[in-house]
C-alpha cells in the first residue's frame, strides 16, 4: 500500500520531474516524463528504511528556490529527508542525472533501474526515541536545516529541528522548540506553515495547525529560533509521556525545553463528525481577501467531508479559527488521500482521494480566478433595501382601484420617462421606503437573472442579479454587491395575503401572476413593462401555476406562444385553468379560454403541468399533497396555430374529472412537480411517437419517478419504468433535463442545506447552507446546468446565492464507500442506448446497491475504455447487503439483508437515465426477531409463466436461508409491475441452530441444499413445496426452536464454517459441490444418488413428477479436501470454464473444469479440476493449481464471473490453437473479486 508521494518538478525541463514514493518501510524512487502523450514512469530500485515512514520533502535546489539558484547541490546528490514513525530523522540521496540523461531515459524501453546510474543511499540523521508518532511534518528552512513536527499516538505534538552540518557521536544535532499537549486525542495530521504575517507591522512567523482524534483543529504558535551555530544548544528529544503524562486532557507538565502548550494554542475549533486525518494550510490569492484574513486551511477526515476554514483577526487582537463551508462529494467513510494544488495568485485546488474510490477536485471558497467564475451570496433586509430605494428617483405608482376591462385598463411603468420628467430636487419629498415591519413573503423567477418578490405590505419587488442598463430603473445597492432592485407596485389589496406563480417550465417565463385572498388576479410582464388585472375568480386564491404548452409535435413555425394559467381555489373541489395565445406577449379578452376541472376527493394541488398531445387533445397533470397525480384529458379543436387566427371556443365539456389517478406513486408525500417528455423526442416505445411520452415527477418521499403514458381522447394508460430514492432529502422539490446533455437533474433540501443533484453522473453540484425546507424560496438553474440562483428567507431576511460554477469537478467516478459484501453479474448482455455491455450489481455494508457497466462500449470522460461506470443506486435497504442474485433472464434483481429484508427489483433500458429500476416488491413475511437476517438465498425463474386472476405473469420460486438456521421457501408472481407472495415451505436445521451460509436448489425441483457456520451441508426434500397440495400457509411459529427440523442428510466437508459455495449438475445422478471454508481449505464434493432402472423409468416419464433425491434411494457424498489452499479463509469460488467433451484413454467421460478461488489472504488461484465419470466417489477427481497471483482488493467477499458478448460462456483452448485463436474473447475469463473495491481478472483457460 502507498502512504504518501512528494514530487520535485525541474525547471530546467519543465516536463520532467523526480517522485519518491513509500508506503511502510519501503520507498522508492521514480522519474515521470510528460512530454509525451500519456506520462512516462521509470521505476528506481526500492530502498528498505528501519520504521514506518510518515512524511518526506526534498532538500531545496535552485529548481525549488531561486534564491539558492546559484549555490551548489551538496556532493552533487539530491536528498530527501524522511521522518519515521519513532521520530527519527532519516536521508534519501541519491547521484542526479544530467538533463541529457534524464531526457534519454523515455526514448528506449530500458528497464527501471537504467533510470538512476547509482542505486540511492539511505543514512540515519538522529536516533529514534521512545515516542510513538502517528504524524509528521518535515520541511527544509535552508540547505543545511530541518524543521520537524510531529503529532505522538498520546495527543502531544513535538516541534524540533536539526542541522545537517553539526553532528554528535555520529547524529546530526537537533533541537526542541516546543511540545504542546491540548488535544484529548491521538494526532492523527500536523503541518507547518509558511512564512505568516499575524498582525500589521510584525516580522512573519510560523504556526502549526494540528488535527486529532478529538474531532478539533487547533493553531499553535512555533518558537522562532533559527540560530543554530553551535553544539551548546543541542538538546535530547523527549516525549512528554516519559515524565508521567500522556497529553490527553491538556494537563500541564515540565517540559523539559520551549514553551507551555496552553500559551501558544492561539486558536481552535471543532471539525468533523469524526475523526480528521489531515489539515493544510492554503497559499495567499489576490483575490478578494480582507485585510482580516492570516490563512485559509483545509480539513479532511474519516467522515469522507472537506472542511474549508480561515484564520483571521479579531478586533481585540486575537485569532479566530471560523468555519466556512463544508464539501461533501464522497460516499461512505473515509477521505485516506489529499493534497493541495496551487497553480497561480488566484486558484487553489484541493484533490482528495476517497475510501469509495472516487477523486475530486475541490476549488476554495473565496479564492477562484475571476469575477466570472466566483460564487456569491447577498443578505438584504427590508431596511436596506428600503434605504436604498430612498435615494433612487423614480416614479412608482400605486393602484387604488381596480378595472376588469382588460383592454382599457393597462398600467405601465415607464422608468426611463419618469426619471427624465422628475427633478431631482422633488424625490426627497416622495416617500418611497418600504414599511419598517415589512417582511419578504414569495419570490418567483421571470428571467434567468430575475426574481419578483412580494412583502406582506403588498409591495412588488424586482431584483436582478446581473449588471442592467443605468436607465433601467434598477437601484445599483453598493460597489460590494451585484443585486439591483426596483420597486413595481404597491397592492393594497393584497396586504397580508398574496401568492405569486409558480412556473412549471424549465426556464423562467417572462411574467408572472399574483393573486390573493379577494379573488383578483394580476399579470406583470417583464418585456413590456404591464401589470394590469388578469381575471377575477369567486373565492380566494391558494394557488397559482403558470405554464407554457410546447407546440413543437405541430410542425407550425407561427406558432404563437400559449400559456397555461392554473388556479386553485381555497375550499373548493375544483380549479380554473386559463388558456391565452399570446401575440409578443399581449393579450386581448377574445383569446382568454376558461375550463373547470374537478378535482378527486381530499385532493390539494402541489404542482401542476399542461402539455399539447396533437391539435385536438391537451392533457393536464396535477400533483397532490396526498401522493397522486390526477390526469385530465380536454379535446379542443385547434384550427390553426397561426398567430393571426384566434382560439377556437369549441370544448367537449366545461367540467372535466380526471381521466386517469395514478394513486400513491409517492406514498402519501407531496408530488412536487411534473416534467414531461414526449415520446416524439426521444424515440417512443412500441412505435407509438405522437400520443405517448414519459411522466417525470419528484415527491417529499425523497424519490424520483418516470412513467410511460399512452394517452389517447378517453383513456390514458400508465407504467412505471423507473423509481430511485436520491440521496437527499425526503423533500425533492424539483427536476429538469438539461436540453444539451440529457443530463436528469433534481434539487430540494438535506437538512438545513439546499442541494443540486445530478442524477445521471450521480454528482452533488451544488449545496448551499439555508436553514432547511421550512421557508419560502426559489430556484432557477442555470442555462449549463453548473449551479444557478438560490433565493429564500431566513429571519425575514432575504437570501441570494449565485453559482456560475460547481466548487468541485469529479476527476474519477467512485463506487461504494464501504466494503462490499455481494456482487452479481447479469447472466445477460444489456442494452443501453444502442450499445451492448455487460451489468455487474454490487451490495455493500453501506447499504447501496450499485450497477456497473463493464465493457469496452463505455465511452466518457470518467471512464476509461474496459473500467467500470457506475449508472445506478439502489437506495432502500436499512442493513448491509447479504446477497445479491440475478434473474435468468437479466430483468430482476433480487437482494437481501438484516431485519428480513428481501426486495425484487425491476431492471430495464430507458432513454434519459438508461438503467431504469423501481423495486417492485418487498417480501411481506415478517418474524418477531428484529435481528434476524437473510444471509443467503436461490432464485428459481419457471420456465412457463403462471396466471394469477387471469393474468399471466413471471413467476419465481426463491428459497431463504435464515440467520437462525431455518429455511423458508416462496412463491413471487410478477404481473404488471406488482408482486404476490406465497409462503411454501418452512423447515428448521437442527437443535445446535448454526447460521445457515449458503442456500441453493438443486436441478431436480424438489431438493434443497443448505451449507452453515458448523461446516455440513444439509439437504432438504422440498416436495411438499412443489406440489399445489402441499401450499402452507403463512404460520406463526417463528422461533427455531418449535419448528420441525426437515433436514434429511448433512453431511460434513469443513471444519467449521462453510464461507462459499458453486455447484454444477454433471447428470441426472450426480452434481459437482465446490466449497471454500472457514478452515483455508477448499473441498470437491460429488453428491450422488443410487437409482434403480424402476426408478430411472419413472423419473424420465412425463406422466410423474421430479422424483426428490431423498426419497429414490441412498444418497451419498464423498468429498477431496484441499487443505491450505489459502493462507486464510476462502470466501470466493466460482467455475469459470466447462469442457465436456473430452474422454480418458479407456474411454470414458471426463469433465474438465477451471476453477478460481480467493479469500483473505488477497491471493487468487486458478484450479484445474478433471472428473473422470466412471470411477466411484471422488477416485476419479485430479486437482491442479494453475495459477497464482496477488490482489489489491482487501477482505475479499465475493466474486463474479461475466459472461461474454456472444452468449457463449469462457471455453478451455485446444492444443494446436492458433495465436488468433489463443486471444481470442471465448479462450478468456473475466472475473470480477470485490471487497474494498473492485477488480476485474483476465484468465487465459489453456490446458
Amino acid at each position: 500500500m502507498i502512504h504518501g508521494i512528494v514530487i520535485q518538478e525541474r525547471s530546467s525541463l519543465k516536463k520532467e520531474a523526480i517522485l519518491v514514493i513509500w508506503g511502510s518501510r519501503r520507498l522508492r524512487l521514480a522519474c515521470v516524463s510528460f512530454a509525451y502523450e500519456k506520462p512516462k514512469v521509470k521505476l528506481g530500485p526500492e530502498v528498505s528504511a528501519s520504521d514506518w515512514i510518515l512524511d518526506a520533502s526534498f532538500a531545496p535546489t535552485g529548481d525549488s528556490w531561486p534564491e539558492l539558484e546559484n549555490e551548489e547541490v551538496a556532493d552533487g546528490r539530491a536528498r530527501v529527508a524522511l521522518a519515521t514513525a519513532h521520530c527519527a530523522l532519516l536521508q534519501l540521496s541519491w547521484e542526479v542525472p544530467a538533463n541529457d540523461e534524464l531526457s534519454s531515459i523515455y526514448a528506449g524501453h530500458g528497464i527501471a533501474k537504467q533510470a538512476f546510474s547509482d542505486p540511492p543511499s539511505l543514512t540515519k540523521l538522529t536516533a529514534a526515541s521512545r515516542c510513538i508518532l502517528y504524524s509528521a511534518n518535515v520541511i527544509w528552512l535552508s540547505k543545511t536545516r530541518i524543521l520537524v513536527a510531529a503529532g505522538t499516538v498520546f495527543g502531544e505534538i513535538l516541534v524540533w529541528s536539526c542541522n545537517t552540518n553539526l553532528s554528535i557521536g555520529g547524529n546530526v544535532g537537533t533541537l526542541t522548540h516546543n511540545i504542546f499537549t491540548g488535544h484529548e486525542g491521538s494526532v492523527f495530521g500536523v503541518r507547518i506553515s509558511p512564512p505568516l504575517v499575524l498582525f500589521p507591522g510584525k516580522a512573519p512567523q510560523r504556526l502549526l495547525a494540528s488535527c486529532s482524534d478529538d474531532r478539533t483543529i487547533r493553531i499553535w504558535e512555533i518558537t522562532s529560533d533559527e540560530k543554530f551555530e553551535g553544539p551548546s544548544n543541542l538538546r535530547e528529544i523527549k516525549s512528554v509521556s516519559k515524565h508521567g503524562n500522556t497529553g490527553f486532557g491538556g494537563s500541564e507538565v515540565d517540559e523539559p525545553a520551549g514553551n507551555l502548550a496552553q500559551d501558544d494554542q492561539i486558536a481552535w475549533a471543532w471539525g468533523h463528525a469524526s475523526r480528521i486525518w489531515n489539515v493544510y494550510f492554503l497559499p495567499r490569492t489576490s483575490f478578494r481577501e480582507p485585510m482580516e484574513l492570516v490563512s485559509r486551511l483545509v480539513s479532511v477526515g474519516e467522515d469522507a467531508t472537506c472542511q474549508f476554514w480561515d484564520l483571521s483577526r479579531k478586533e481585540t487582537g486575537q485569532l479566530m479559527l471560523r468555519h466556512l463551508q463544508s464539501s461533501e462529494h464522497h460516499s461512505g467513510k473515509n477521505i485516506w488521500s489529499s493534497t493541495v494544488l496551487h497553480k497561480d495568485q488566484c486558484a487553489t485546488r484541493i484533490i482528495t482521494g476517497g475510501a469509495d474510490g472516487s477523486v475530486v477536485s475541490h476549488f476554495c471558497p473565496h479564492t477562484v480566478g475571476s469575477e466570472n467564475y466566483s460564487n456569491n451570496h447577498e443578505e438584504w433586509t427590508i431596511d436596506r433595501v428600503s434605504e436604498m430605494m430612498a435615494k433612487h428617483p423614480f416614479l412608482v405608482k400605486e393602484i387604488h382601484h381596480h378595472s376588469r376591462e382588460f383592454d382599457d385598463n393597462h398600467t405601465k411603468i415607464s422608468v426611463d420617462r419618469a426619471i427624465s420628467a422628475m427633478p431631482h430636487s422633488t424625490t426627497g419629498d416622495l416617500d418611497l421606503q418600504l414599511e419598517p415591519n415589512d417582511m419578504f413573503r414569495e419570490y418567483a423567477f421571470i428571467g434567468s437573472n430575475v426574481f419578483l418578490t412580494m412583502t406582506k405590505a403588498g409591495t412588488l419587488l424586482m431584483a436582478s442579479t446581473e449588471a442592467q442598463n443605468p436607465r433601467s430603473g434598477f437601484v445599483k445597492t453598493d460597489g460590494k454587491t451585484s443585486t439591483e432592485w426596483l420597486r413595481l407596485m404597491d397592492f393594497r389589496d393584497l396586504r397580508n395575503d398574496s401568492i405569486l406563480s409558480r412556473c412549471c417550465t424549465p426556464r423562467p417565463l417572462p411574467c408572472a401572476f399574483i393573486g390573493g385572498r379577494g379573488g383578483t388576479i394580476y399579470r406583470y410582464d417583464h418585456e413590456s413593462g404591464l401589470i394590469s388585472e388578469f381575471a377575477k375568480i369567486d373565492g380566494k386564491v391558494s394557488g397559482l401555476f403558470l405554464d407554457c404548452i410546447d407546440l413543437t409535435s405541430t410542425n407550425s413555425k407561427t406558432a404563437p406562444k400559449l400559456l397555461s394559467l392554473t388556479v386553485a381555489i381555497g375550499g373548493e373541489k375544483y380549479v380554473d385553468n386559463f388558456l391565452y395565445k399570446c401575440h409578443g406577449l399581449r393579450l386581448s379578452h377574445a383569446e382568454l379560454r376558461r375550463s373547470r376541472l374537478y378535482l378527486p376527493d381530499d385532493f390539494i394541488i402541489i404542482s401542476v403541468k399542461h402539455i399539447c398531445v396533437n391539435m385536438q387533445l391537451e392533457c393536464l397533470f396535477f400533483g397532490s399533497r396526498n401522493g397522486s397525480v390526477a390526469i385530465y384529458t380536454i379535446k379542443r379543436v385547434y384550427e390553426s396555430f397561426d398567430s393571426d387566427v384566434p382560439l377556437s371556443t369549441t370544448l367537449e365539456s366545461h367540467n372535466q374529472q380526471p381521466t386517469l389517478l395514478l394513486k400513491t406513486i409517492h406514498g402519501k408525500e407531496a408530488v412536487t412537480s411534473i416534467l414531461w417528455l414526449p415520446g416524439s423526442q426521444i424515440g417512443a416505445r412500441s412505435g407509438r411517437a405522437d400520443d405517448s411520452g414519459y411522466l417525470f415527477s419528484t415527491g417529499r418521499d425523497g424519490t424520483c419517478s418516470i412513467h410511460y403514458l399512452v394517452i389517447e381522447s378517453d383513456s390514458v394508460s400508465s407504467n412505471l419504468i423507473h423509481k430511485v430514492s436520491l440521496p437527499f432529502g425526503p423533500f425533492v422539490e424539483g427536476v429538469h433535463i438539461d436540453a444539451e446533455t440529457n443530463d436528469l437533474y433534481t434539487w430540494g433540501f438535506r437538512n438545513k442545506r439546499f442541494v443540486l443533484w445530478n442524477e445521471t453522473t450521480a454528482d452533488e453540484m451544488m449545496s448551499v447552507e439555508c436553514g432547511g425546507a421550512h421557508r419560502n424560496w426559489a430556484f432557477c438553474p442555470s442555462q449549463r446546468d453548473q449551479g444557478g440562483i438560490f433565493v429564500w428567507t431566513k429571519a425575514k431576511v432575504c437570501n441570494v446565492y449565485r453559482q456560475r460554477y460547481p466548487l468541485h469537478r469529479l476527476v474519477r467516478r467512485g463506487g461504494h464507500g464501504r466494503e462490499i459484501k455481494s456482487i452479481a453479474a447479469a447472466p445477460v448482455p444489456f442494452c443501453v442506448d444502442g450499445k451492448v455491455t455487460h451489468l455487474v450489481a454490487t451490495g455493500a455494508e453501506d447499504t447501496d446497491i450499485r450497477i456497473f457497466e463493464y465493457g469496452h462500449t463505455i465511452s466518457t470522460e470518467l471512464a476509461d475504455e474496459g473500467s467500470f461506470c457506475c449508472r445506478r443506486v439502489l437506495r432502500k435497504h436499512n442493513t448491509g447487503i447479504q446477497h445479491l442474485q440475478w434473474s435468468e433472464d437479466g430483468q430482476y434483481l433480487f437482494s437481501s439483508g438484516g431485519f428480513e429484508e428481501f426486495f425484487v427489483w425491476r431492471i430495464q433500458s430507458a432513454l434519459i437515465v438508461r438503467i431504469a429500476s423501481f423495486c417492485e416488491s418487498i417480501l411481506p413475511f415478517k418474524s418477531e426477531n428484529p435481528d434476524l437476517r437473510i444471509t443467503n438465498f436461490d432464485v428459481r425463474q419457471q420456465a412457463q409463466g403462471g396466471q394469477h386472476n387471469g393474468q399471466w405473469g413471471t413467476v419465481f420460486d426463491i428459497a431463504c436461508g435464515y440467520s437462525d438456521s431455518t429455511v423458508r421457501i416462496y412463491k413471487y408472481r410478477s404481473i404488471d409491475n406488482e408482486g404476490t407472495w406465497q409462503h411454501l415451505y418452512t423447515g428448521a436445521y437442527g437443535p445446535n441452530h448454526a447460521c445457515l451460509t449458503q442456500c441453493i436448489f438443486l436441478p431436480s425441483n424438489t431438493t434443497l441444499l443448505t451449507a452453515g457456520g458448523d461446516g455440513h451441508v444439509a439437504v432438504w426434500d422440498i416436495s411438499s413445496a412443489s406440489s399445489a397440495e402441499g401450499v402452507i400457509q403463512q404460520t406463526n411459529m417463528t422461533d427455531a426452536e418449535t419448528i420441525p427440523q426437515t433436514c434429511e442428510l448433512r453431511f460434513m466437508i469443513h471444519q467449521n464454517s462453510v464461507k462459499t459455495l458453486a455447484h454444477y449438475q454433471l447428470d441426472n445422478d450426480t452434481a459437482l459441490l465446490l466449497t471454500g471454508g472457514d478452515d483455508n481449505a477448499l473441498g470437491v464434493s460429488l453428491v450422488s444418488v443410487k437409482r434403480t432402472e424402476s426408478e430411472r423409468t419413472l423419473e424420465h416419464s412425463n406422466a410423474a413428477a421430479p422424483v426428490p433425491y431423498s426419497k429414490v434411494g441412498q444418497m451419498t457424498l464423498s468429498t477431496l479436501l484441499i487443505p491450505r489452499a489459502h493462507a486464510a479463509a476462502i470466501t470466493a469460488v466460482a467455475i469459470v470454464a466447462i469442457d465436456p467433451t473430452s474422454t480418458t484413454s479407456s474411454g470414458s467421460n471426463l469433465r474438465i473444469f477451471r476453477v478460481i478461488t480467493s479469500g483473505n489472504d488477497q491471493r487468487l488461484k486458478l484450479w484445474g479440476l478433471s472428473i473422470s465419470m466412471g470411477l466411484p466417489g471422488v477416485q476419479g477427481v485430479q486437482v491442479q493449481r494453475l495459477a497464482n497471483e496477488s490482489t489489491g482488493v482487501a477482505d475479499l467477499a465475493d466474486m463474479a464471473v461475466l459472461p461474454s458478448f456472444n452468449g457463449k460462456g469462457p471455453q478451455i483452448r485446444r492444443d494446436g490453437s492458433t495465436e488468433q485463436d489463443k486471444n481470442d474473447e471465448v479462450c478468456l475469463a473475466r472475473v470480477v473479486v470485490c471487497g474494498v473495491g473492485m477488480e476485474v481478472w483476465k484468465f487465459a483457460l489453456g490446458e
